[in-house]
């Protein structure tokens, strides 16, 4: 075994070992094997084994060449495209780069100068756009919002978060793994009013039926001020009134 732990060549060494290190030396005893020490910066290969793996945190989506190769069919897309070619005074937040529309968004945080152009997505496009910021282990099946948000750093088009909604909702992974969004039913004592004093508001609470005692009760009446939270408790025999 050859390592850059010094300190491990004590191990053959120690003398009557006791506790944890004599059961270390114990279950070492059935192999054949010496240790020998080598600098760290001579064990550099092992050494960069043992080392984290270097995280991918972006996950590149291009659809400039796919825009250029693809027969546009989206009317919208066109009809765009060719307003801003003639008419490029009356949308001075659009522009058009080599055949490719392109759309002026507003920072996202305020601190950043500069304004991105986003690229515009045809319809015949926009799924795949989709499912590459959902789908892949580096995108992790998020959310529609978190999804929305990723894709918006770069694209556009009409109704974008509609669209990543309609997608995700159909994802069939998220649907077999993830738990069904509700809203939340609401709170039952909202309209109840608040105690500015002890016992002016008083809850009571019934429990039971319980197994029977000795002396025949099988119910437990609670009764709590909900201003200090003093709280007492009844047992009874019957739940009637």
């Amino acid at each position: 075994v050859i390592t850059d732990h010094y300190s491990l060549k004590w191990l053959h060494k120690i003398k009557d070992p006791v506790g944890r290190i004599a059961r270390w030396a114990v279950r070492l005893q059935q192999y054949d094997f010496d240790i020998v020490h080598r600098a760290g910066k001579n064990h550099t290969v092992p050494d960069a084994l043992s080392r984290a793996v270097p995280i991918i945190d972006e996950h590149q989506v291009n659809v400039i060449d796919d825009v250029v190769t693809e027969q546009i069919k989206d009317k919208w897309y066109l009809k765009q495209l060719n307003r801003v070619v003639n008419q490029p005074e009356r949308y001075p937040l659009w522009t058009v780069e080599n055949n490719k529309l392109f759309k002026k968004s507003k920072p996202r945080y305020p601190d950043i100068t500069g304004t991105p152009w986003l690229q515009v997505v045809p319809k015949e496009l926009r799924k795949g756009i989709i499912r590459e910021h959902h789908d892949p282990p580096l995108c992790g099946h998020l959310g529609i919002f978190k999804t929305t948000a990723r894709i918006t750093e770069k694209f556009y088009w009409p109704k974008i978060r509609a669209d990543v909604a309609s997608y995700i909702n159909r994802c069939t992974i998220c649907l077999a793994t993830k738990p069904e969004q509700k809203r939340p039913l609401g709170n039952m004592l909202s309209a109840q009013p608040t105690a500015d004093r002890p016992w002016k508001l008083v809850s009571l609470d019934l429990m039971g039926p319980l197994p029977r005692t000795r002396s025949g009760y099988v119910y437990i009446l609670s009764v709590m001020d909900c201003f200090s939270k003093f709280a007492l408790f009844f047992p009874l025999r019957s739940a009637t009134s």
